[in-house]
């Protein structure tokens, strides 16, 4: 993915509020623009920090003064100390905004590597012997945060680490206790989603622990690398930690961008990070080369626009697990449905797997269903699903040769026949009913919940988020559900057409093209129908 969030959670449309370094709204009264700029203590809290992560930043060769230089226009964005998102009024954190116009492609920001924390910088902390090749990316980085994290203002980091928010301030659904997981989120994928994902994180730590700490004490003490400092690393590397295009020497790599992992997230943005080398190569093949992170502008910006940067197109549960936000207005939000299941008992099975296998359709992992349109892999998974052995005119026990080339002739990419089409709709669409019927609300008690916005903004965030997740897993399950029965209610056309334009041969008006009772759908097979009926 490009980028990382700011953390909490980055929604599109967010305004920037206040800032440490006289980047922020256009002055306007103080009254009504007061909750731009933070109140009392925690304002001035954050503007130190701000103004000390500036001073660390513009220390080691980060260019962020608003003042022009010789050679050197002044920085075309600053830091803002919070952001609120405009259409859903949530309070966002953190976030960059233009000081001045921007023209599209500028350079926005540029960190030099010594700046990063990344596999490597562990490596250099800890030593390849304790982060050997069996650790994760993700593990390091995680092991190398808490180290600096523990040396307070001797890390070098230390100004960096100070902006770095708490757990509860990320809220990202992945470290909720399960009861609120139950009650917010019952019924819905993320709450289980969510579990796996922290049992999981909960093995890794205990693996690590009864090896890496447990050979190598002195520089891993108990005391400080503990179960609850590895979820806040894990929290951070979550929500802002990103894999970037690197050097020809390291062409893809994950870390951590001090000052460009405050950018914030929209779906729609196209801004590119990516790692450049500056320098000169001298003779006697002497190179003087500087590797950095820069991050370019995907369009012109406005004076105090907040700049934005994108990591993918993300469901709302995938936003909300990892990232601690979501959108009501999520234009590619999906849920992930399990169906590997389905295959056990199946007497092809076997048969089956190959196929899916050859094909590179991976069944194992869960099938994205959106609200709009069907995955071709999970469509062809359904169509496979439901031959059975006399479709194929084998037996069960035939020979695998034969069943795979029986399976081979038969062109799942698209509807073939009206009765194998009803089968594969039909359990997508006991899927669909299964899983609306496992929350415990409905959508319309979701729905009344969003319509009144006063009600709806006293809730406590990690509920107000659990709300719009449910309510867009529901609203994407409603549709699915009337475009499957739209679907099958039409199914039984393609047969009286092809009939009767089969009977339309038999004399010469007909074989002319001459049709006096034309129906009003012309599909010839179900693709075609599809189409007609605009699914």
């Amino acid at each position: 993915r490009l980028g990382a969030p700011a953390v909490p959670g980055k929604p599109p449309g967010t305004a920037p509020a206040g800032d440490g370094s006289a980047a922020g709204a256009p002055p306007t009264s103080k009254r009504s623009k007061r909750w731009l700029s933070g109140r009392g203590n925690t304002k001035r809290k954050k503007l130190e920090q701000n103004k000390r992560l500036q001073d660390w930043l513009e220390k080691n060769d980060v260019w962020v003064s608003d003042k022009a230089d010789w050679g050197q226009a002044a920085s075309a964005v600053s830091m803002a100390i919070e952001t609120r998102e405009q259409l859903e009024n949530e309070a966002t954190g953190r976030g960059l905004v233009a000081s001045r116009d921007i023209a599209m492609f500028e350079d926005l920001a540029k960190v030099p590597e010594k700046l990063l924390l990344s596999r490597n910088s562990a490596i250099e902390r800890f030593g390849s012997e304790c982060i050997h090749k069996n650790i994760s990316d993700y593990a390091a980085i995680a092991l190398h945060l808490i180290a600096e994290k523990n040396d307070g203002e001797d890390s070098f980091w230390a100004p960096y680490l100070a902006v770095l928010p708490t757990v509860e301030e990320v809220g990202c659904a992945v470290f909720w206790e399960k009861e609120e997981l139950e009650e917010y989120l019952g019924g819905s994928p993320l709450a289980l989603e969510s579990q796996y994902v922290r049992m999981r994180l909960q093995e890794e730590y205990q693996s690590l622990k009864d090896t890496v700490m447990a050979n190598n004490p002195d520089k891993f003490p108990l005391e400080v690398f503990s179960l609850e400092a590895y979820e806040w690393a894990y929290t951070i590397l979550f929500s802002r930690a990103a894999k970037i295009d690197g050097w020809p020497e390291l062409p893809e790599f994950i870390c951590l961008m001090p000052y460009i992992d405050l950018i914030n997230h929209n779906p729609s943005s196209e801004t590119h990070i990516r790692g450049i080398s500056d320098g000169v190569d001298l003779p006697l093949q002497i190179s003087e080369q500087e590797r950095s992170v820069l991050v370019r502008a995907d369009k012109y910006y406005d004076q105090y626009e907040q700049v934005y940067i994108s990591y993918g197109q993300k469901s709302n549960g995938q936003l909300l697990m990892l990232y601690g936000f979501c959108l009501e207005r999520n234009a590619g939000d999906f849920i992930q449905v399990p169906m590997a299941h389905l295959l056990e008992g199946d007497p092809l099975a076997e048969a089956k797997k190959r196929w899916l296998e050859q094909h590179k359709i991976p069944y194992e992992r869960h099938f994205p269903l959106f609200r709009d349109r069907f995955v071709n892999e999970m469509m062809q998974y359904l169509r496979l699903l439901v031959v059975k052995p006399e479709d194929l005119g084998l037996p069960e026990n035939a020979p695998d040769d034969l069943l795979d080339k029986a399976l081979d002739s038969i062109n799942f990419r698209q509807a073939d026949a009206e009765v194998s089409e009803r089968r594969a709709m039909l359990i997508l669409r006991g899927i669909c009913d299964e899983l609306t019927e496992k929350y415990s609300t409905t959508l319309d008690e979701d729905e009344k919940l969003l319509r009144d916005r006063t009600m709806f903004e006293l809730l406590p965030k990690k509920q107000r988020m659990a709300v719009r997740v449910r309510y867009g897993e529901k609203l994407i399950l409603r549709a699915v559900t009337t475009t499957l029965d739209r679907i099958m209610n039409n199914l039984g056309t393609l047969n009286d057409i092809n009939e009767k334009r089969a009977n339309m041969q038999k004399d010469m008006w007909g074989r002319l093209g001459f049709d006096f009772d034309s129906p009003a759908i012309r599909a010839t097979n179900l693709d075609e129908l599809m189409q007609e009926l605009d699914i």
